[in-house]
């Protein structure tokens, strides 16, 4: 099974995703962690490297490659921690949505980047990346059209989050798989 979690940054996707390949007993693949370590290796925030890949378009395909990559070799299935999975992996079994206020979404980046991020920085970086996955790959990150289930992270619990998407993957498998005759 691949279980394809997507969000804007700090609507909990990590989080969620390493407690629901716990669960699950899958591999976990954090998209968002190779993103931050290539940053850090270009000695910029993660706002300055976001418009740095915007004109290094290579940046993104080499992520993009090494996702797909791990998750044809995951054996036992995945839990894939991904802003463009839900597009760059059609065959998930599960793609989730998960989203937050905006305020909220700052608070928990500046805690887990320990600096100071403000709304309007997050929405800034998420105004490159909408932009530059528009122009790279034709995805419109505000279409939530291609997600099986949405839900807001300010209303659970992160274990509540997680045991809602476990409990929803494993009725997808349970039913024989893809039930949604739109995808």
């Amino acid at each position: 099974m691949i279980v394809v979690i997507s969000g804007l940054p700090g609507s909990g996707t990590t989080t969620t995703a390493q407690k629901v390949a716990q669960l699950m007993g899958l591999q976990l693949i954090t998209v968002g962690d190779m993103f931050r370590r290539m940053a850090k290796q270009h000695g910029m925030s993660l706002l300055e490297f976001s418009r740095y890949a915007e004109k290094h378009w290579e940046i993104d395909r080499k992520i993009d490659e090494e996702q797909r990559r791990m998750v044809r070799e995951a054996e036992k299935g995945c839990v894939v921690d991904s802003r463009l999975g839900p597009w760059l992996l059609p065959e998930a079994d599960l793609k989730v949505l998960l989203f937050a206020p905006l305020e909220e979404r700052a608070r928990r980046v500046s805690q887990r980047d320990q600096e100071e991020v403000s709304p309007e920085m997050t929405l800034e970086r998420e105004k490159s990346e909408r932009k530059r996955y528009m122009e790279i790959y034709g995805f419109d990150l505000a279409n939530t059209e291609i997600f099986d289930i949405a839900i807001n992270t300010c209303t659970w619990s992160a274990d509540q989050v997680a045991k809602l998407i476990v409990y929803t993957a494993n009725l997808r498998k349970a039913v024989g798989g893809d039930t949604n005759t739109s995808h």
